[in-house]
């Protein structure tokens, strides 16, 4: 008994450090900045789809300006959720790491621990996990993917430089991957189909409804396989769900790269950066569209309101 206590106030002091430096770091250092790269014109807008449509936002963890949130799309031919959040065991998937990488796990991500299973989210929401067509997550990071484990069975889909990237960090004791969600992907993992069919401003899409209700982009740089996905509930009212590829919207509005504290978790600093001025572009000239980076909880109050709710095509009409 007296172990575990030590234990508890040990890893209580790491978190609380970790948390107070990271929160310290946001608030001194500066962003980096970057001009808006020279971009294509936008093409005719796209299509919006007709069928009844459902998207809900789903929150599995919050702490102070931060969210581990995800998008469950409800269409007549089948529900896909975007994004997973953690896992609800950290300290199991990531036990063979090293010291410095556990206490990164549990003193930061570890906050965002969610409470309820993933499973139980579902059903809170009218959703049996077993009904799902696919979980969509925007990159692999542990954030976005760890959920996935606590609903076995379910297709993971993402493209193919993202399940090769997994593998690629397998067993580099990374803070952001671990074995079992790297084989979880080898087992799981779709890749998605993409067509030489520009979308907005980019060239490629992959309409998973075919019609124009959810649509993904490719957004490469904070991983080799980060995406982006459009729903469309009317001309009117679209989302557009970034993942990590910025972590808040000031970085849009400034079409800049990330605080030079956050920097350091982008795989590729220049394509991340290039994608910013991407999705600038979409927030300057593309009308209906509100930008939603995955952990800025003022975005998701921006589209969804104060707390998690659902919106659907027939009210946005």
């Amino acid at each position: 008994m007296r172990k575990t206590v030590s234990q508890w106030r040990r890893w209580t002091l790491v978190a609380t450090v970790g948390l107070a430096a990271l929160g310290l770091g946001y608030l001194v250092s500066r962003p980096v900045l970057k001009p808006s790269p020279p971009g294509a014109a936008r093409v005719a807008a796209p299509l919006i789809g007709t069928s009844p449509l459902k998207v809900c936002w789903i929150e599995s963890g919050r702490i102070a300006f931060g969210t581990a949130s995800m998008l469950l799309v409800q269409h007549p031919t089948g529900n896909i959720l975007l994004d997973a959040g953690d896992s609800m065991t950290p300290r199991e998937d990531f036990a063979e790491a090293s010291l410095a990488t556990r206490a990164f796990i549990y003193s930061l991500p570890g906050f965002f621990k969610p409470l309820v299973p993933l499973a139980a989210l579902l059903q809170q929401n009218g959703v049996s996990p077993g009904s799902l067509r696919a979980i969509v997550i925007s990159h692999s990071h542990l954030d976005h993917l760890g959920g996935a484990m606590d609903v076995p069975g379910v297709p993971i889909w993402t493209p193919q430089e993202e399940l090769d990237f997994a593998v690629q960090l397998r067993d580099q004791g990374t803070t952001h991957m671990s074995p079992r969600y790297a084989d979880a992907l080898k087992l799981r993992g779709v890749p998605l189909h993409f067509v030489p069919k520009p979308y907005e401003f980019f060239s490629e899409q992959a309409d998973l409804f075919g019609d124009g209700s959810m649509v993904v982009v490719r957004l490469p740089g904070h991983t080799p396989g980060s995406v982006g996905t459009f729903i469309n509930l009317s001309p009117r009212q679209r989302l557009f769900h970034v993942g990590d590829a910025v972590n808040e919207l000031q970085q849009v509005y400034e079409n800049r790269g990330k605080r030079h504290l956050m920097s350091g978790t982008d795989s590729d600093a220049a394509r991340a950066n290039a994608t910013v001025g991407q999705i600038q572009r979409v927030w300057k000239e593309v009308p209906g569209v509100q930008i939603i980076p995955a952990h800025e909880r003022h975005a998701w109050e921006n589209a969804f309101g104060p707390v998690p709710r659902c919106l659907d095509r027939a009210a946005s009409l």
